[in-house]
């Protein structure tokens, strides 16, 4: 149960942070001096990043992270870890594509990674059997 609560509250972090206009960097080109390059913020859940730039790894993160918040919500009866792994996985590596491939890393970035790769972690670890501890 504390492994499940955990994974929420990561999960709800990341998303507050996706929510803040400094998850993603992009970086454009002015038009005044060619050889100046402007570098702007955008939320995960802005447009212009896959709108402007190409960039869907922000909004495919955003919207996995909800799914995977909503499995955690709706999944304390039934095993919905599977499913929560490989979208885990899907999320930390769409943001590791998008700070490689379109330079958009920024610490919000890493922060939300780092906090998906802990609910990650939290749902790879084997669950302790109550039987076998009141057995000891």
């Amino acid at each position: 149960m504390l492994k499940k609560i955990s994974s929420i509250i990561c999960m709800i972090a990341s998303i507050i942070l996706m929510a803040t206009p400094y998850g993603v960097a992009m970086t454009f080109l002015v038009e005044v001096d060619p050889d100046v390059y402007q570098t702007n913020y955008f939320s995960y859940f802005s447009d212009i990043p896959w709108g402007g730039g190409a960039d869907l790894c922000p909004i495919a993160t955003a919207l996995m992270s909800i799914v995977v918040l909503t499995l955690l919500f709706t999944g304390f009866k039934t095993d919905i870890s599977p499913a929560v792994k490989v979208l885990l996985l899907c999320c930390i590596g769409a943001s590791i594509i998008s700070w490689l491939v379109f330079k958009s890393f920024t610490f919000v970035a890493l922060a939300v990674t780092v906090l998906h790769a802990i609910t990650f972690i939290l749902q790879i670890c084997p669950k302790k059997d109550a039987s076998a501890k009141m057995q000891r």
